[in-house]
């Protein structure tokens, strides 16, 4: 039980962090575009 929630845990947090690549990867193309 115990070890389930951290799994969750830790994949949310992936999912957060892999979240905020594609976000800067897309700012930064948006970014390249305009200029």
């Amino acid at each position: 039980m115990n070890s389930k929630a951290h799994t969750v845990t830790s994949y949310q947090a992936d999912e957060k962090r892999t979240l905020g690549f594609a976000i800067s990867f897309l700012v930064s193309v948006t970014l390249l575009g305009v200029l």
